[in-house]
């Protein structure tokens, strides 16, 4: 250590103090001075600088405190109460038995309380961070936002009732001092509280209404919409299925979509197209693929293909509307003979038989088969044999008949004269025929026979029986007698003379001497020749004159 402190007058070398000149002497009761090179000492009644005092670093003493000064700017202020102050104005440091506050702008920005809490910003500023024994808050808006419990570990983000708590047990977010988001430490998820909720855990995501799941995320992909105990959806992996409780009822599986039960009625739709199940679950009523079928492919159904309508019968084709607008009917129309109507909207050829637009044909055209075609063109409905005409209605509303030879038209009933046999209208009852009107024209006569055949093959009797009939039906003498019968042995019956008066008028059908001799005679034959104009009887084998 130094000495003791000389007098001053041993101490007169060196610098003075500005203004004092060489020889005066330092006044002990006030001041003194130690120089040493630049730096000196100034000791002054209750005031003592040490350092470089022109260039203003040094240190200050004085009874308040020591201050340490750099570029005559205090730096650190340590006064007689223990306080020590780092830094000047408004950047400061303040160390006092309440603890250490550190200022910026002049505003305490951290603040080391003797009691071990830290503030972080001013302690009566709305954005500040708090830390003590108890935890770390931060504040904002004058409101804790962010408190770290200490003891717990638990951390609280926000206001009262809008905040976010993380504890040991999890994270939980308030909304209106209601819990609306709860994670634990398991990893599961809540998001909601009481009855109305979202919980999202390992298993998956699950969406509460009223207390009840309503959708449920499984962790393996599936989905459930619904409560499962009533109408709910389930989406797995290879399915998208309906449910009403546990009976389902729409099924999307693999690309086939199943609407209804499908152990009852139901309906399938694929890439192939719709299919409607009957009762049995099994039978398909209605199928819309590429052909429309409506009821069951193996029994009676409809069939609507590109190729027009069809009724079928399990395979067999009943009746047919094609796309072209023909149509056919019957038992079997692969078949002519049971193909019953047949209409052709287009000119074609069918069972080898050219038909054109328009035409019908009922039956069966093949040979020997009698049918029915309405010929368009010629406006004729032709009654036919195979594709013979054996009869039509004309335009005109005549009917012929018999390759021909019968026309009934509005002049009347003719018969045409036949090739082979006699032209006959025949009357049968069932199998007997029992009356014919015979008309027969051959090179020599022309004949009108009118025949009564015997009812049967045992009854050879027969006759034919002129009665005269009144105009309301009734027999002119009396009902069911005949005035004239002429048997199979040729004979004439008259019932009585009174019933049989005569003749009124007889005139016979006059032929020439030449037509006469044209026929075949017998005796007893009689004519009136035209060309002698006598009446003549055939007798002894000549012909005699009667007058």
């Amino acid at each position: 250590m130094a000495g003791p402190l000389k007098k001053p007058e041993q101490f007169r070398r060196g610098r003075k103090l500005p203004g004092q000149s060489p020889d005066e002497d330092l006044n002990l009761d006030t001041n003194f001075r130690i120089y040493g090179g630049p730096t000196y000492t100034i000791i002054e009644k209750d005031l003592v600088r040490i350092g470089d005092i022109g260039v203003g670093r040094f240190v200050e003493i004085d009874p308040n405190g020591v201050k340490l000064y750099s570029n005559d700017t205090v730096l650190i202020e340590l006064d007689v109460d223990g306080n020590i102050t780092v830094g000047s104005g408004d950047e400061r440091v303040e160390i006092t038995a309440d603890g250490l506050i550190l200022y910026s702008n002049n505003s305490a920005n951290l603040d080391l309380g003797s009691d071990g809490t830290i503030t972080i910003g001013p302690p009566t500023s709305a954005e500040r961070i708090e830390i003590s024994s108890a935890g770390i808050s931060i504040y904002s808006a004058f409101e804790e936002k962010i408190f770290l419990n200490s003891s717990s570990g638990a951390i609280v983000i926000g206001s009262a009732n809008e905040r976010v708590e993380i504890t040991s047990s999890g994270v939980e977010l308030y909304g209106n001092d209601t819990k609306l988001i709860d994670i634990d430490t398991a990893g599961n998820v809540t998001v909601g509280a009481g009855t109305e909720r979202v919980e999202i855990t390992s298993s998956g995501v699950q969406l509460y209404a009223n207390n009840t799941l309503q959708l449920d995320l499984q962790s393996d992909g599936d989905i459930i919409v619904g409560p499962s105990a009533s109408e709910h959806i389930e989406i797995n992996g290879s399915s998208i299925n309906f449910y009403d409780g546990v009976i389902k009822y729409t099924d999307l599986t693999a690309g086939v979509l199943t609407l209804g039960n499908s152990f009852i009625e139901h309906m399938t739709l694929d890439t192939n197209g719709l299919k409607i199940y009957g009762t049995d679950g099994n039978t398909v009523r209605v199928s819309l693929q590429t052909d429309l079928v409506l009821g069951a492919a193996n029994a009676d159904h409809v069939k609507i293909s590109t190729t027009g309508i069809e009724m079928k019968d399990s395979s067999v084709v009943r009746g047919q509307w094609q796309t072209d607008g023909d149509m056919f009917l019957g038992s079997d129309i692969s078949a002519p003979a049971t193909t019953y109507i047949t209409i052709f909207a287009a000119t074609q050829t069918y069972n080898s038989e050219s038909m054109a637009a328009g035409d019908m044909l009922i039956g069966d055209n093949s040979a020997n088969k009698a049918n029915i075609l309405w010929d368009k063109s010629a406006g004729r409905l032709l009654f036919r044999g195979g594709q013979d005409t054996k009869a039509y209605i004309d335009t005109d509303g005549a009917i012929t008949a018999g390759a021909g030879d019968v026309i009934l038209d509005d002049t009347g009933l003719a018969l045409a004269a036949g090739t082979d046999t006699p032209n006959q209208l025949k009357i049968t009852d069932e199998s007997d025929v029992i009356f014919k009107l015979y008309s027969q024209v051959d090179s020599q006569t022309s004949q009108l026979q009118i025949v009564s055949q015997g009812k049967d093959s045992s009854n050879h009797e027969a006759s034919l029986n002129f009665t005269a009939i009144t105009d309301d039906g009734a027999a002119h003498a009396s009902v069911g007698q005949v005035y004239l019968t002429l048997d199979t042995a040729g004979d004439v019956a008259v019932l009585s003379a009174e019933q049989i008066r005569g003749f009124k008028v007889c005139r016979l059908s006059g032929i020439t001497t030449t037509q006469r001799n044209a026929l075949s005679p017998v005796d007893g034959m009689i004519i009136y020749n035209t060309t002698t104009a006598k009446f003549q009887g055939r007798a002894s084998g000549s012909w005699v004159d009667f007058h």
